[in-house]
C-alpha cells in the first residue's frame, strides 16, 4: 500500500516492522526497494533525505536505529519550525 502514489511521496521515513524469523529476508527485500523508491522522490521536508529502516518488536533489532532516526529528525524539525505565534 506504501506504494500507492501519494503515500510514499509524503513519508519522511518508512520503517518495515516484522524483520526477524522466517519475514527477515522479505522484510529486507521490502526495505531495499522502498528505500530505492525514496530515493527517487523529492522529500516532503526539504533538506532531508527520506529513509526506508526494517525492525523487529520481538528480537529488538532496528527498534534503536529508528528511535534515533526519529529524535534526530524530530529535533531537527523542531530547530527549524517557525516560532509559534502567542494568542
Amino acid at each position: 500500500q506504501g506504494m500507492k502514489r501519494g503515500s510514499l511521496e509524503l513519508a519522511d521515513a518508512v520503517c518495515v516492522t516484522k524483520a526477524d524469523g522466517p519475514n527477515l529476508t522479505l522484510a529486507e527485500v521490502t526495505r531495499r526497494m522502498l528505500q530505492d523508491s525514496l530515493h527517487y522522490l523529492a522529500p516532503p521536508t526539504p533538506g532531508w533525505a527520506a529513509r526506508a529502516l526494517a525492525c523487529s518488536a520481538r528480537t529488538g533489532e532496528g527498534v534503536m536505529a529508528w528511535l534515533a532516526w526519529i529524535e534526530a529528525n524530530a529535533a531537527r524539525a523542531f530547530a527549524a519550525a517557525p516560532p509559534a505565534r502567542a494568542g
